[in-house]
């Protein structure tokens, strides 16, 4: 079962109502834009910045089922 998810755009329109519905529904959130949120706690990412792209996505990966 997947528990940990990225939301991209978090502070966005549609991702100010997605992040609290997931963590409300017992998801491990990590929300990612280029844009601060007041009302979640973001993470500040460039996703034209590869680096910053892997870093937040290996962040968000588990282990791997095999």
């Amino acid at each position: 079962m997947i528990t940990k998810v990225l939301i991209t755009g978090s502070s966005g329109s549609l991702g100010q109502f997605v992040v609290p519905h997931l963590v409300e529904h017992g998801y491990e959130v990590i929300a990612a834009d280029t844009q601060p949120s007041s009302a979640i706690n973001t993470c500040h990412v460039d996703f034209c910045d590869f680096g910053q792209t892997v870093s937040i996505v290996h962040t968000c990966s588990g282990p791997r089922r095999r």
